[in-house]
């Protein structure tokens, strides 16, 4: 079995591909919802119903981008001294950014839960990383910039 020891320039270049898909994730589901709202998948346009449920899930999506943007920022912060109790946070923040992706539509629910995939996948990432590491990689990261997810 391999574990993997510490985090590399290459880990966190992979943990800011995966941040940086799911931001285009969300921006996906962003156009989906609207898709599907002017499709009457929802109900028919216009209707209090189909109305509700393209709130629901702009309202989901906002969520979730807002608990990713701030497990970015918590990340760009965290130096040598802090990153065991920061790593915590960043963890906690994609935690809440994966949690209630879905809002009982089938079809949006599918395309939630590709969002929620590439977070887990970053959890994954940060959860392998340890500190006695980053020292020579924590710089890279102070330049992250997610897209825009406009809901």
């Amino acid at each position: 079995m391999i574990v993997n020891t510490g985090c590399g320039k290459s880990d966190l270049s992979k943990l800011h591909d995966g941040l940086s898909k799911t931001a285009k994730a969300l921006n996906a589901a962003v156009k989906t919802n609207g898709t599907l709202y002017d499709g009457a998948v929802y109900g028919p346009v216009g209707s209090p119903q189909a109305i509700a449920m393209r709130q629901k899930v702009a309202r989901v999506i906002h969520d979730s981008n807002e608990h990713l943007i701030r497990a970015l920022n918590l990340a760009q912060n965290l130096t040598a001294e802090t990153f065991e109790q920061g790593k915590l946070a960043v963890l906690q923040a994609l935690s809440q950014a994966g949690a209630n992706l879905t809002v009982g539509n089938q079809t949006i629910d599918l395309v939630l839960q590709g969002v929620a995939t590439l977070i887990n996948q970053a959890v994954v990432l940060i959860q392998a990383f340890q500190s006695k590491h980053l020292k020579y990689v924590l710089p890279e990261i102070k330049t992250w910039r997610l897209p825009e997810v406009a809901v």
